[in-house]
């Protein structure tokens, strides 16, 4: 089967969402609520201490408030910012691909390369209801939309990856 795509910004930070969702090792996903929860319910507890106490010192509250807010802005929001400019920069991602799908591999065309994948390249998959992710090792990784198969490829192209590609 052959699949002609080019990725939109939404399909590269669905990929980097679903990566860090399930990409990333249950420990250092696990941590990253964690403390994120802790970071909450410090905040909380500094916000509420001086009401309960009726006496307000906005100025000793203030520094840790600030320090839970920025962490917490850094943690959840700043990378999908950051997503959003990687791709706006690299042109390569905008580029139109083609890929030949067969029980070799892929074969992936671009204006700037012609590479000839086997399976035995991708070490793992993820899939979304939009997209498919080929990992070439933890960081390198292949996004394929759904929305650019035909009828009945997307589901023949999963059946493939189950067969040819650990899912992890």
């Amino acid at each position: 089967m052959i699949v002609k795509y080019s990725i939109s910004s939404e399909d590269f930070i669905q990929a980097q969402r679903l990566h860090r969702a399930m990409g990333l090792p249950l420990w250092r996903r696990s941590v990253r609520w964690l403390v994120s929860g802790w970071m909450v319910l410090v905040f909380c507890s500094v916000a509420i201490v001086p009401v309960v106490n009726k006496r307000p010192t906005f100025g000793a509250t203030a520094l840790p408030l600030v320090v839970c807010v920025i962490f917490l802005l850094a943690v959840w929001i700043v990378p999908q910012y950051s997503w959003k400019k990687t791709f706006e920069k690299d042109r390569r991602f905008q580029q139109e691909i083609t890929g030949e799908i067969s029980e070799d591999g892929i074969h992936f065309v671009t204006p700037n390369s012609d590479a000839r994948t086997n399976w035995g390249l991708f070490v793992r998959y993820l899939e979304s209801d939009k997209i498919f992710v080929l990992y070439q090792s933890n960081q390198i990784m292949n996004v394929l939309p759904k929305r650019f198969f035909g009828p009945g490829e997307a589901v023949q192209f999963h059946q493939l990856l189950q067969q040819k590609v650990s899912s992890k």
